[in-house]
């Protein structure tokens, strides 16, 4: 019996193909994507888990959840402006997923600095859909996974950002995940 009432995936192993973890990490026989979760998570393998839940979801819910774990800057930080600017493009796109705004933040994201979550989770963003290529071109879709690496690199940087590990933004990511993945994008309507 499973919870993950928006999960369509049946067999974890098959998302742990498509997330391409390590087959230590692969599952007995048959298990359902949330009973893997949990294992990873009991067992200390938050980064697996992450993946295992971010390759679960539908893509859209995904980002959203991504959304809202991801800490905003520090009014401190010295790049405080352009983070923001990445952080309210990005929530621009999750209001409005339109090409138009898809595109933009890519070029803020091209621009900005790789090492930030903000920038990679924008990088995520473009990468879930459309054409990657420019708009004058034929399209060209990108890979399906290249968005769920770019938002798991990007909970992973929020969790090490300015050189001081912060596993609570971890934990409460994956508790969040669990919740999206019983409810949709109503566990996060009032974050």
């Amino acid at each position: 019996m499973t919870d993950w009432t928006i999960i369509l995936w049946n067999d974890a192993r098959q998302i742990a193909e498509q997330a391409g973890l390590d087959k230590k990490f692969f599952p007995e026989g048959e298990t359902p994507p949330q009973t893997m979760f949990e294992n990873l998570r009991r067992d200390g393998h938050n980064v697996e888990a992450a993946l295992t839940v971010a390759f679960a979801l539908p893509r859209f819910d995904m980002l959203v959840w991504l959304s809202k774990v991801l800490p905003a800057p520090e009014k401190s930080d010295p790049d405080f402006r352009q983070r923001s600017l990445l952080r309210d493009t990005a929530q621009r796109w999750i209001d409005d997923p339109d090409d138009e705004n898809r595109r933009a933040l890519y070029e803020l994201a091209d621009n900005a600095d790789s090492d930030w979550p903000e920038t990679l989770f924008a990088m995520a963003i473009f990468f879930s859909g459309g054409s990657i290529a420019p708009p004058d071109l034929e399209a060209v879709p990108a890979d399906p996974s290249v968005s769920v690496h770019l938002a798991v690199t990007a909970l992973q940087s929020a969790v090490i950002y300015g050189g001081r590990p912060n596993m609570e933004i971890m934990q409460n990511a994956l508790d969040l995940a669990h919740e999206v993945a019983m409810k949709g994008r109503k566990a996060v309507a009032n974050i």
